[in-house]
């Protein structure tokens, strides 16, 4: 069990406390997690990655509570400023603001997102009708203190509630009345639903308590070394998670109790854990006292391992992963710009469209300063009506290769409007500029100069690539997974080594002594000929082009000494018009 490989991810982002998660179901495009923090701004990020996608502004108080809804097309938040919000979660613009008379501790949506539930320390639960939101809302009463969470369950025809009373109570809505009621020697700090609704997760003092959600008997009861603040249930039952105050998230087989492993990733007490929808990974909440409060989310790669062997019973090597991270890439532009061309050069992965027939998919392993990074790659249809892809697809995008085909202006004038698309719904995200068809120079329409002015403008690297040649395909990508990993705060997990590579050195001493041509004939893999090739080019075009560095204005400049405006014009060595390779970002 000691064996077993943790990839924890740090989320930064909050500035206090968090203290609530939920995860979506699956979608098309994966699945959402929504935080509740105390700094009142609740975020939306990609469930899978932990990228930030976006923040629902609008409360003026700390937020306890949050909810996604199924489809992750609405998002729902509890705040100490006395009222729940509805948010698209899409837009990000507030859709209902309900007014109560206390703190809003916990919200929670209908499976068909018709019906929003709050409860509140005014010691009730609010039922609101989002079809009728002027309506009354139904009331339940009977708590005797500020309540915690409030749930659906029983395939929502009742609700399932824990307060500061001791107790965990079931609501009939038919009725509006109180038909079951469990009592606790401590107040109940977490409720968690499992995902078939057959259980119902407790935690408590320093024990996590499963209870059938039929008859409300208690399954079984666990004690945890620490006083639990929250705890969750894999989706298979399994094995479960709890975290508390000794910082540590702890790692149970639900059958028989045996603790699987402990880990330590946070700083400052657990607030809050909860399972993925698919259990491959958990998400965690934290106070993180020496990061000033900053709330992070820690996620745990390893899950799926721990839960095969936890159900096998008999020891097992968990399989290796075969990459290090894993990213979200978009391709856009005008059709006809050869996004395909540049998929089709990419090895490993299948070519297809999983979901429809606007957009096209595929994957590719890249090796990055030692680590392997796994790419998905969408190819959106450059076609109008498919804009639409687009919005559903740059949700939780870590990068955008926004393409353009060197011999038509008109594909790099109509670039404003896929870069204003992707801002609108991926704002933030890092962005490469892509010449496609650099093997058609003699054709070109666009000079290298007006496109690295465009990338300068709106701080984007620049590459011309030629699939053809299989020239700056890699590059380009890997250029971009550089600044998606940067992003996301993993420089710190990895630093380019500045001294020179062995790699390096062995392509400065092949290149120093043959041609472009001369490597096509050595025996070498195709890979390693087209770095090489790559390296000649860049070497070349190193007495080409120089970059100087402004240091009083804190800006780099480039200045062309000489741009070969004819293939003929070109080095002999080369066998494509020279590229722009050092990138500047």
């Amino acid at each position: 069990m000691a064996n077993l490989r943790q990839t924890p991810l740090t989320c930064s982002g909050h500035t206090r406390p968090v203290v609530h998660l939920d995860f979506s179901e699956i979608t098309e495009s994966s699945y959402f997690l929504i935080s509740a923090c105390k700094d009142g701004k609740p975020m939306l990020r990609q469930g899978d990655t932990g990228d930030w996608i976006g923040t629902f502004e609008g409360h003026k108080g700390a937020v306890w509570g949050v909810a996604l809804n199924a489809d992750a097309t609405k998002a729902a938040s509890g705040a100490a400023d006395f009222s729940g919000k509805v948010w698209d979660a899409i837009t990000g613009e507030e859709l209902h603001s309900f007014q109560h008379n206390h703190i809003v501790k916990s919200v929670n949506f209908s499976r068909d997102s018709a019906l929003l539930a709050t409860a509140s320390n005014e010691k009730l639960v609010r039922l609101f009708d989002l079809n009728k939101p002027e309506a009354v809302p139904e009331v339940f009463s009977g708590h005797t203190a500020g309540i915690r969470h409030i749930l659906f369950f029983r395939n929502d025809t009742h609700l399932v509630s824990c307060a500061d009373d001791k107790t965990l109570r079931v609501w009939d809505r038919s009725n509006k009345q109180e038909i079951h009621k469990v009592s606790f020697p401590f107040s109940p700090n977490s409720l968690e639903v499992s995902k078939d609704g057959s259980v119902l997760t407790v935690a408590y003092s320093n024990k996590v308590a499963f209870y059938d959600a039929e008859t409300l008997n208690k399954i079984r009861e666990y004690t945890i070394p620490s006083p639990v603040n929250s705890a969750s249930l894999h989706p298979d039952k399994s094995i479960f998670v709890a975290g508390g105050d000794d910082l540590k998230v702890y790692k149970y087989d639900y059958q028989n109790g045996t603790e699987i492993e402990s880990f330590k990733g946070h700083f400052g007490p657990i607030h809050c854990i909860k399972f993925s929808p698919d259990g491959e990974l958990y998400a965690s909440g934290s106070e993180d006292v020496t990061q000033r409060y900053t709330f992070t989310i820690l996620f745990d790669y390893g899950c799926k391992q721990t839960s095969s062997i936890a159900m096998a019973g008999e020891p097992s090597k968990p399989p290796e992963k075969q990459y290090d991270y894993l990213l979200k890439f978009l391709l856009v532009g005008d059709s006809d710009v050869g996004k395909q061309e540049i998929l089709s050069d990419l090895d490993d992965g299948a070519l297809e469209s999983p979901f429809c027939s606007g957009s096209a998919y595929k994957t590719t392993t890249i090796l990055l300063d030692g680590k392997r990074v796994k790419l998905q790659l969408w190819d959106t249809s450059g076609q109008g009506r498919f804009c639409t892809i687009i919005r559903s697809y740059s949700r939780g995008a870590q990068g955008v290769l926004l393409v353009y085909d060197i011999t038509n202006r008109w594909s790099f004038d109509g670039l404003d409007r896929w870069l204003k698309e992707v801002d609108s719904h991926a704002p933030g995200v890092p962005k490469v500029l892509v010449g496609n068809r650099l093997h058609l120079a003699f054709k070109r329409k666009v000079s290298q100069r007006d496109a690295q002015l465009y990338a300068n403008k709106h701080s984007m690297a620049f590459f011309e690539v030629s699939p053809l040649c299989n020239f700056n395909i890699h590059e380009s990508f890997c250029e971009l997974s550089r600044m998606a990993l940067q992003r996301n705060g993993m420089e710190r997990l990895w630093r380019s080594n500045k001294v020179l590579s062995l790699q390096e050195l062995c392509c400065r001493a092949i290149v120093a002594r043959t041609t472009v041509y001369s490597i096509e004939q050595l025996p070498l893999p195709t890979c390693v000929k087209s770095h090489l090739k790559s390296y000649a080019l860049t070497s070349t075009n190193t007495q080409q082009f120089r970059y100087t560095t402004n240091h009083k204005k804190h800006s780099r400049k480039l200045r062309l000494t000489s741009i070969p405006n004819t293939p003929g014009s070109m080095d002999s060595r080369t066998s494509c018009v020279p590229r722009n390779s050092c990138a500047i970002s």
